[in-house]
């Protein structure tokens, strides 16, 4: 599983965390999660909050042959979701920041722990097909997701521009426009600078 892939799994599972909301609809599909801060009529409601998302060593879906790419991520999330007027889930848009910070945000190779570091800003958009039914999610994903940079020197691999993806499992892309190098397995100098 590609590490943009892996990251959309992480936040799916966002979407479906638990807990009370203060809104219009007397219930929400799926519920915010506590802390959210809801407001709405009786046509729809909108939620905001925000978490970080924390992972280190998971695999970003690079193959070098000799070895598999390993990730550390330090994401800072805002999220706003978008009820319908029968407190169902139509909407989530999620802005990600994947900043710059020493050993919080690289690509390393496991053997013998080189790495690069790596740096995001992006929009993902999931639209529910179906209300409420977080497994009905058409993502679209819009920014710079990914760059991976020498130090001091030029990116080695970058996901920006828009890309589209179909509901889970699969995740199949329905449209790619921009530089897609990750996602396309175009990773070639990622594996050169980490051997």
């Amino acid at each position: 599983m590609s590490r943009l892939k892996t990251l959309v799994v992480a936040l799916m599972l966002g979407v479906v965390a638990s807990g009370p909301s203060a809104a219009a609809a007397n219930t929400l599909t799926p519920p915010p999660p506590p802390g959210a801060k809801c407001t709405g009529n009786d046509q729809n409601t909108t939620c905001f909050f925000s978490f970080t998302l924390v992972q280190t060593g998971v695999e970003a879906g690079v193959d070098c042959g000799a070895f598999q790419v390993l990730e550390n991520a330090l994401v800072y999330i805002d999220v706003k979701r978008e009820y319908n007027r029968d407190g169902n889930l139509v909407r989530a848009t999620r802005h990600l920041q994947q900043p710059l910070s020493g050993s919080d945000n690289v690509w390393y190779n496991p053997q013998n722990q080189k790495s690069v570091p790596q740096i995001g800003d992006w929009k993902a958009q999931f639209d529910f097909t179906t209300p409420g039914d977080t497994s009905s999610a058409v993502e679209t994903d819009t920014g710079g997701g990914s760059r991976v940079l020498l130090p001091g020197g030029p990116v080695l691999a970058m996901e920006a521009g828009r890309i589209v993806f179909g509901p889970p499992p699969d995740f199949v892309i329905q449209f790619a426009a921009g530089q897609h190098r990750i996602e396309s397995g175009d990773v070639g100098r990622v594996c050169a600078a980490l051997t």
